[in-house]
């Protein structure tokens, strides 16, 4: 079948996809080597020797700690060949060494050509601050997952958190830093009359931020405002910039749905006011103030009734006298989940994971979570001991169970972490007997994803609980698991052709049998 005829039908199609995609990744690979060989030629052992002018040529160490210094103007001959500026040149040399003498199991890997060269830059680029010991510690946990197994966004939430693994006092020695260097400021560009603002805080404080303009925006449908969810969000945003116009409208809010759903307003008869009466004879207007210094900062968190917001509250319940707001109810909820291991928790020091936000060590939660969040411990499930079920619906244990085990979405390549199904591999059958609904009959699966197995040519088997072998309408298969997803080494094979023997593990094949398509 020649070429022009092979690019009549699909299957040839998908096969010279493969084929250029193959060669595109050979290619950057040689360029990556060749970036190195350019370095290593242009060392300090090339410069000038004797008296230097100033402005001169001068050898510099681009890399990280344990590399050679290379001419400076390398990076410029470099550049012009790949059409780089001279900045992006240097970037891109100091990668490729930083590779090859600090990362020698990655740099094995490359000339192997078999790596994505993007997911090389980013070890290299995210080590570069370490010592040549810490940087080999990420090199042996990352060796595997340069060949692109895991999608972008994942890959790098795994690499953040080996970083920090790798030496845990330069990684809380950054946090600090990075704290220091906080902000909440206006952007310069105006476009179109639109301005920006942008704060950069500890991400607990950004996720209650964003709940509480996200609830400011919910109150304002409730009482009438009619504008699509972002325009709500910005008024939300605005409002909370005077302090009393939110109290008053979570006020409101809580009132709304008092009224709609037979609830009572949340008050607090325990929470003081903000004026006492005038005809109490404890409080001596003309006394100082105490003051308390607190170890922590506290967030502030307002206690009593403003007058007006009183009357505005009384309105709602003539008759009744009411000191203060439950405001612990009228503000919204947040859930944050944060996964430490009980070994970190004992030593007190090491890597935690912030569910949805990546990894953070133990010494930032003290500093930046814990003094402004109600914070409960939990054993994590026993992923071992999940008796299984004999209903279609999944249980709430299942589920937090599946999610523990297999975090993201378990289709080919699939960068979905959020909201996912739960699927049966093997299709529930009303009448299949008992068990049918367990943990090792459980994959995560994105919507189009659990359609495209439901309802297109996609078929797969679990072998191990977590282990998924895929195949597609043309024959190939993917292995997915706990590292990513792996194109197998199995030739095509016909939908119809069983049994197929996979080597998922070097040394270890098994026999699967897939239904006919």
């Amino acid at each position: 079948m020649d070429a022009t005829t092979a690019l009549d039908t699909g299957e040839g199609i998908l096969d010279a996809v493969g084929a250029a995609y193959a060669r595109t990744v050979a290619d950057n690979a040689l360029m990556f080597r060749l970036a190195y060989e350019f370095a290593t030629v242009n060392n300090e052992d090339a410069t000038q020797h004797g008296r230097v002018l100033p402005g001169a040529e001068r050898a510099v160490r681009i890399g990280g700690p344990g590399t050679p210094k290379v001419l400076e103007f390398a990076a410029a001959d470099f550049g012009v060949r790949m059409q780089l500026g001279m900045v992006a040149a240097e970037h891109y040399l100091a990668d490729a060494l930083d590779v090859w003498h600090r990362l020698p199991l990655i740099a094995a890997r490359v000339d192997a050509g078999e790596v994505k060269i993007p997911l090389v830059r980013q070890v290299a680029q995210q080590t570069r601050h370490l010592s040549v010991e810490a940087a080999a510690f990420v090199d042996a946990e990352m060796v595997e997952s340069v060949d692109g197994r895991l999608p972008f966004s994942r890959f790098v939430d795994v690499l953040a958190g080996k970083v920090k693994a790798a030496d845990p006092e330069v990684a809380e020695q950054r946090e600090r830093e990075a704290a220091e260097r906080q902000f909440a400021r206006k952007s310069r560009n105006t476009i179109e009359g639109m301005g920006t603002f942008v704060a950069r805080a500890p991400v607990a404080w950004v996720v209650g931020f964003d709940a509480s303009v996200d609830y400011l925006a919910q109150a304002l449908q409730a009482l009438g405002d009619g504008e699509d969810l972002e325009a709500r969000r910005v008024k939300a945003f605005a409002i909370l910039a005077n302090p009393m116009q939110a109290i008053e409208l979570l006020a409101a809010f809580a009132a709304k749905r008092s009224e709609t759903a037979d609830e009572p307003l949340p008050i607090d008869d325990s929470a003081p006011v903000d004026e006492p009466p005038a005809d109490d004879p404890q409080v001596d207007e003309h006394a100082e103030p105490e003051t308390v210094e607190s170890p922590e900062p506290e967030l502030f968190r307002p206690s009593g009734f403003p007058a007006w917001l009183r009357d505005l509250v009384l309105g709602h319940r003539p008759g009744k006298t009411y000191t203060g707001v439950s405001w612990s109810k009228l503000l919204p909820r947040v859930q944050m989940f944060v996964h430490v291991a009980r070994e970190t928790l004992e030593s007190g020091s090491g890597v935690t994971r912030f569910e949805g936000h990546g990894p953070l060590t133990l010494d930032y939660l003290r500093r930046h979570v814990a003094p402004f969040q109600h914070c409960t411990i939990r054993e994590v499930i026993d992923l071992e001991h999940q008796e299984p079920v004999d209903a279609y619906e999944i249980p709430a244990r299942h589920r937090r169970a599946v999610h523990l085990r297999t975090p993201a979405d378990c289709f080919p390549f699939a960068t979905t972490t959020g909201e996912v199904e739960i699927d049966h591999t093997v299709a529930y059958d009303p009448d299949g007997g008992e068990g049918q609904s367990s943990l090792d009959n459980y994959g995560p699966l994105g919507k189009r994803h659990h359609r495209a197995k439901t309802h297109g040519h996609w078929a797969v088997q679990q072998p191990f609980p977590g282990v998924y072998v895929w195949r597609d309408g043309y024959g190939r298969f993917y292995l997915v698991d706990n590292t990513g997803t792996r194109t197998t080494d199995q030739a095509r094979l016909k939908p119809t052709a069983k049994p197929v023997v996979i080597e998922i593990y070097r040394g270890q094949p098994f026999t699967i049998d897939f239904d006919a398509a």
